[in-house]
């Protein structure tokens, strides 16, 4: 059975999620947060294209100790999303990141990383890589007011059959404040 749609967002059926998740304390009273999270589903044609079925997966973990937190991510989505004529994929992320907090101050430093390789068939090839890097502070004024700021440097490599493409580059300023009641 086939199905035409219009949305990308619908080239999943029978979409199965699920995950695990642990808190607690360790050595020291270190705190330490971690997870991991599933998806399996059936393909549906889309605009003419078959895809790969579904399967992802991501696991996190994150330590807290006195005013550090250290966390860190790693992902692969294998051929998820991807058209069955496409020979050959590899679909994976990872990041990490590192806050401390002190009284009403915060601040975070945070870089992620998202590769993409997509072998068309034996003679076409695509990859992508992207890479962020986040700086940011907070500023806790009162009970559900803060002060913070943001800087986002993010950068966009192509490829096409060995042979690099135009990417992207930029820079992401952020300044505001969050009313939280």
């Amino acid at each position: 059975f086939k199905y035409e749609s219009d949305t990308q967002g619908t080239v999943y059926r029978d979409v199965v999620e699920g995950g695990i998740h642990y808190a607690g304390k360790v050595m020291n009273n270190v705190g330490i947060k971690a997870a991991f999270v599933g998806q399996i589903g059936d393909p549906k044609s889309y605009d003419g294209y078959d895809y790969h079925r579904l399967r992802a997966w991501e696991a996190g973990v994150a330590a807290h100790y006195m005013n550090w937190t250290v966390a860190g991510a790693v992902a692969n989505q294998h051929k998820s999303g991807v058209t069955t004529d496409t020979e050959g994929t590899a679909n994976r992320y990872w990041n990490v990141g590192v806050a401390y907090e002190h009284g009403p101050f915060g601040v975070s430093l945070t870089y992620a990383s998202s590769k993409s390789h997509l072998e068309l068939d034996t003679s076409e090839s695509e990859k992508s890589h992207v890479r962020t890097f986040g700086a940011g502070a907070d500023w806790r004024l009162a009970k559900g007011v803060k002060l913070y700021a943001d800087l986002v440097h993010f950068s966009l490599r192509l490829s096409e059959d060995g042979v690099a493409e135009p990417g992207n580059r930029g820079t992401v300023v952020r300044v505001g404040s969050l009313l939280n009641f």
